[in-house]
């Protein structure tokens, strides 16, 4: 049983339109690290140091709404209850191909620029110019797992808009993924080099909450929000405050 494959599988919705080639075998394997990390933790209910299970993205079929991610039996271990598997979903869904990343680098390849509003604070060299999370690793720091996902950084507050800059270039990895961005900064010119900064690609994923894009570049489903009910937000809450 230990090397079948689960066929209870992990239905995402409302991606927009993405293929199943689009997830890469890098994606996968970040797919099945981040699952093992869950189900691993969940198991020993956090009181100890969690035991190593391993689960293993055997298959990807994507539609036009949906993904389906086939894994290994050890998923098994995990405790389907609704709340956990919401969990899960907000996990895995940060990491597949992102309609408004895809958005950003159509807009900036056609030259135009982009404000957005992110959380700068995190993991940010001011004086070198860097947004990457990798620049503190405070997870060695404490010996301990920080897996928080963006949805929950928002939720809990732990992340939220606090500056606004300009996305002005991107660059594109082999298989056409952004990796990292170029920002412009209103810190002056001391900052960065010549007050430009590098954004990597997981740090635009994680901490990057708004972007004003070009209705032309949006996907059909977003342009479809336009026409649905509004959400009210009382003046003192963030647009982040709605997370879900």
């Amino acid at each position: 049983m230990k090397n079948k494959v689960l066929y209870t599988l992990i239905s995402l919705f409302a991606l927009g339109n993405v293929s199943a080639a689009e997830i890469g075998s890098a994606t996968r394997q970040e797919i099945g690290r981040t699952l093992s990390r869950i189900v691993s933790r969940e198991v020993t209910s956090g009181y100890q140091k969690p035991e190593p299970i391993t689960v293993r993205v055997q298959a990807v079929k994507a539609s036009r709404s949906r993904v389906r991610i086939y894994a290994t039996a050890a998923l098994a271990n995990y405790p389907f209850r609704e709340e956990n598997l919401r969990a899960m979903r907000d996990s895995v869904r940060a990491l597949l191909p992102h309609e408004f990343r895809k958005a950003a680098v159509d807009q900036l390849t056609a030259g135009h620029p982009i404000w957005f509003a992110c959380d700068c604070a995190q993991f940010s060299l001011r004086k070198a110019g860097i947004f990457d999370r990798g620049t503190v690793r405070v997870d060695e720091l404490f010996g301990t797992e920080f897996a928080s996902d963006k949805a929950h950084g928002l939720e809990y507050n732990d992340s939220r808009s606090n500056h606004a800059m300009t996305l002005t270039g991107v660059n594109l990895d082999k298989a056409g993924e952004p990796d990292r961005w170029k920002v412009e900064n209103s810190w002056g010119k001391d900052n960065g080099k010549d007050g430009y900064y590098v954004a990597s690609g997981a740090w635009f994923d994680r901490y990057v909450q708004e972007l004003i894009i070009r209705k032309e570049y949006l996907d059909e489903r977003t342009l479809a929000a336009v026409d649905s009910e509004p959400v009210t937000l009382q003046p003192w809450q963030p647009i982040s405050k709605v997370c879900r």
